[in-house]
């Protein structure tokens, strides 16, 4: 019996991960977030969005719509793209617009619960986070 009760979980939990709906739905998730980290005017206005200061295009109310959920979730329900992508926008939001880095992170995790699980997730998406490297000549030493 116990059996059987493992069975159906792995299996529902296996048809969950290949659920196409188990997956958040944005309008694009192959957005140049590089060309909207560079354009400061650009980035302001996401910003602005998302902190709702301001107007929203289609695209970003579709991506505003998961922010609460992704961040209580630790971006579990996010594809690769929506990953490697809200990494980096939090990163360049970060760098270029520190105030409305913490306007974000007061927006979506008010008592400081979550956004930290958040960013060490989204830390393994970014395009210069590697393991930790040893190089293979180092292991001679040992």
């Amino acid at each position: 019996m116990k059996f059987l009760l493992l069975l159906v979980a792995v299996v529902g939990l296996a048809y969950g991960l290949a659920d196409p709906g188990f997956y958040y739905k944005t309008e694009n998730d192959y957005v140049d977030v590089d060309a909207v980290i560079a354009d400061l005017p650009t980035l302001q206005s996401y910003a602005d969005c998302f902190l709702e200061r301001g107007h929203c295009t289609s695209l970003t109310e579709s991506i505003r719509a998961i922010l609460q959920d992704s961040v209580i979730r630790a971006c579990d329900r996010c594809n690769l793209p929506q990953r490697e992508r809200y990494a980096k926008f939090l990163k360049g939001l970060q760098a270029r617009l520190p105030h409305e880095y913490i306007a974000f992170r007061q927006k979506y995790d008010p008592h400081g619960i979550y956004f930290d699980a958040l960013e060490a997730v989204l830390q393994n998406y970014l395009p210069h986070a590697t393991p930790n490297y040893v190089p293979y000549s180092a292991l001679y030493y040992f």
